[in-house]
């Protein structure tokens, strides 16, 4: 039997790309036949160094010719989204945080359905080496791996997801591997300079369209200052292309422990700001500086609770 560890079709982020082969790792010190699996491309929150690192299986064909197989998703659970290869009824287990097919699997899976509110999903893997007694056994790119991985889904411990035990795992991890100097902010740098050497397929690969009205990119990188002097016509190009009149890049400043919101028109602006009059706006400009960190999540959160679940 061979376990195919794998998340969504559509991209691996940080968190999703970690899980994989830390999750892998765990399984072979365990002496099982693993491999790591995904249709999707690594997003710019991965770095380069890490890519290099590690190689997973991207042919459907090769998993589709495996005869006994069962597979492990991490930091997904919806289905909808699975790569084609994934058969449900061979899904031996789920690792996930987000929310809305808890029962779904429950039903499937029981307890090996590990569905919980969470900062990241590395925290989840985390604690199975933690519960296998195998954290002694972690290698250091594992170990950094899950690290830098609750450091990015987490933004850094700013966003409101995070929870004690990310923090905790996110400590223990350290221990694992030679951390540089200034790691956290390095990270998130390499992650700006992914995000400026492909701009497009960045803000393409983080965004999300609701209700086919309301379009919203997002991305985290710890200062702004050299994205914005360097690519601000660019991101105004990439927002003007977009069919919905609603449309936003939601930029999360990490360093400054805010977001900087740039709007395509005066329109998405006035729409912001019936929900979120605390922003600080520039009417001139069509931009926006929150107080603290906001998720897109967040925001959409709000605009449902106040306009009766819909944009």
């Amino acid at each position: 039997m061979v376990t195919i560890i794998t998340s969504g079709h559509t991209f691996l982020d940080m968190d999703s790309f970690a899980c994989i082969f830390a999750y892998q790792e765990l399984l072979s010190l365990q002496g099982e036949e693993v491999i790591a699996f995904s249709s999707g491309v690594a997003n710019a929150s991965v770095p380069k160094k890490y890519k290099e690192k590690c190689k997973y299986k991207n042919d459907i064909e090769v998993v589709n010719n495996i005869k006994e197989k069962s597979f492990v998703l991490v930091d997904i659970s919806d289905y909808n989204h699975f790569d084609s290869c994934v058969e449900l009824n061979q899904v031996s287990k789920i690792f996930d945080h987000h929310p809305g097919f808890e029962s779904f699997w429950q039903e499937k899976l029981g307890s090996n359905a590990i569905i919980e509110p969470i900062g990241a999903a590395a925290t989840l893997i985390f604690r199975e080496f933690k519960k296998n007694n195998l954290l002694d056994k972690i290698s250091p790119l594992s170990a950094e791996l899950l690290a830098v991985a609750i450091l990015s889904n987490t933004l850094y411990f700013q966003a409101k997801i995070r929870t004690d035990e990310d923090r905790n795992a996110y400590e223990e991890l350290k221990k694992h591997f030679d951390l540089a100097n200034n790691f956290e902010s390095d990270y998130f740098e390499s992650v700006e300079n992914n995000i400026e050497n492909d701009l497009e397929n960045s803000l393409k690969n983080d965004s999300k369209i609701i209700e086919n009205k309301l379009f919203i990119a997002q991305l985290e990188i710890w200062n702004a200052n050299n994205l914005l002097k360097n690519k601000l016509e660019k991101i105004k190009e990439f927002l003007d292309k977009k069919e919905q009149e609603l449309c936003f890049l939601n930029l999360i400043e990490l360093g400054e422990k805010r977001n900087t919101m740039l709007f395509k028109n005066k329109k998405t602006l006035e729409y912001i700001k019936r929900f979120f009059p605390e922003f600080d706006y520039d009417l001139e400009n069509n931009i926006a500086v929150t107080p603290h960190v906001m998720l897109h999540k967040e925001i959409l959160t709000r605009i449902f609770e106040k306009n009766n679940n819909k944009v």
